[in-house]
């Protein structure tokens, strides 16, 4: 349930264009990205979240801007685990990867 609630509230705000600018994130979308990485990856749940995105709203342009805004906070996510820059560059630069388990493996 954490988890669709999640990913309801974030392709709700990106719908209506309202997503964190700069420091500013009123909504704590930052946070509920974070918590969709951290949710998917202690489950190890193999989906792709782009399509997940679309189911959720069917638009493309809010589930691929909504993709690298999720891409970005593991960026973070995994550079906090230690993960060296050269190895996640690598990863990313194989593009299309939405699979996060797959990724962060």
């Amino acid at each position: 349930m954490a988890l669709a609630d999640k990913i309801d509230m974030l392709t709700g705000f990106w719908a209506i264009d309202e997503k964190p600018t700069g420091s500013k994130d009123p909504f704590a979308l930052r946070r509920a990205a974070l918590g969709v990485i951290r949710i998917i990856l202690d489950n190890q749940l193999r989906l792709r979240l782009v399509d997940v995105f679309d189911l959720a709203r069917p638009d493309a342009s809010v589930a691929d801007d909504l993709m690298g805004f999720v891409a970005d906070r593991l960026k973070v996510f995994m550079r906090d685990k230690g993960v060296r820059h050269d190895v996640l560059q690598a990863c990313f630069d194989l593009g299309g990867q939405n699979d996060l388990v797959l990724l962060f493996n």
